[in-house]
């Protein structure tokens, strides 16, 4: 799953240090982690702006 996401959330233009940290890898570099906003309401946008979806058992029985 986790190279499913990576090579999709690419595909759709999502730069590679935001994939790393919605996957749970955050950067060990001090100007990465401190120069690049990881809060949860920016990973949220980036994520709804990239239009995936993770469904759910009931979107899949429809």
């Amino acid at each position: 799953m986790r190279i499913w996401l990576a090579n999709e959330m690419d595909r759709l233009g999502v730069p590679d240090r935001f994939i790393d940290a919605l996957q749970g890898k955050m950067p060990r570099s001090v100007l990465a982690r401190h120069y690049t906003d990881y809060s949860l309401e920016n990973l949220r946008q980036i994520y709804d702006r990239a239009g995936m979806k993770v469904l759910s058992l009931t979107d899949a029985l429809n």
